[in-house]
């Protein structure tokens, strides 16, 4: 599998795995995010740069959904 479309898989799945557990989705953004900054976007194809832009976007909405998951779950651990 291309590496772009790698992080745009991985990025789905970050969301989908914030919304049942936090941390396996927060792992998968920060992987994603972290496969994004090795790609050269100045001389890559149209597909390619929307892929990983898009990957990115996606990635940063799954560790904000599984940063308030996170956060929801150490809260109810506290109030209890």
């Amino acid at each position: 599998m291309k590496i772009h479309t790698r992080i745009v898989w991985l990025a789905y799945a970050s969301i989908v795995l914030s919304a049942v557990w936090g941390l396996p989705g927060l792992l998968s953004g920060l992987y994603v995010l972290r496969l994004a900054k090795h790609i050269d976007l100045s001389a890559a194809a149209p597909n390619v740069r929307r892929d990983v832009r898009g990957g990115r976007m996606l990635a940063y909405v799954g560790i904000a959904l599984s940063s308030i998951v996170i956060f929801l779950i150490i809260w109810s651990w506290i109030t209890t």
